[in-house]
């Protein structure tokens, strides 16, 4: 089953996929047509998957602007959780994102693996 590859469009920021009303922090307009288009471009990937992850993110901007790689995280993570990808994105145990070159209008790659946890230490030395 492994590694599962996925294409996406590129998210909003934190800033654009939260937003404040009068009763407090909800997904927003954009976040709410980025969930549904991942809903959308990930129907006939394997759903559900409730093995430990290793998540990569091959993130193609769509411009040149400056911005943070870390600020469109909770909306890739999520939104893979609502398409039923996995159950929740606290199975992912190792994250890599990697700038890539500016591809218009944007996207991210995808690519899950199976997290295998290494041996545990039974106490003695590391060496």
């Amino acid at each position: 089953m492994y590694p599962i590859h996925l294409s996406l469009p590129y998210p909003p920021s934190v800033n654009h996929y939260w937003v404040w009303t009068g009763r407090g922090w909800t997904i927003g307009k954009k976040g709410r047509t980025f969930i549904n288009d991942v809903k959308w471009l990930t129907a006939g990937k394997p759903k559900g998957i409730t093995d430990r992850l290793i998540a990569s993110a091959y993130v193609y901007p769509p411009d040149n602007r400056r911005r943070d790689l870390d600020n469109i995280n909770k909306a890739i993570w999520d939104s893979l959780e609502k398409a039923g990808i996995y159950e929740n994105d606290s199975q992912i145990d190792e994250l890599h994102m990697y700038r890539m070159p500016v591809c218009k209008p944007g996207k991210v790659e995808i690519v899950l693996n199976e997290f295998i946890s290494p041996p545990q230490n039974q106490g003695g030395n590391y060496d």
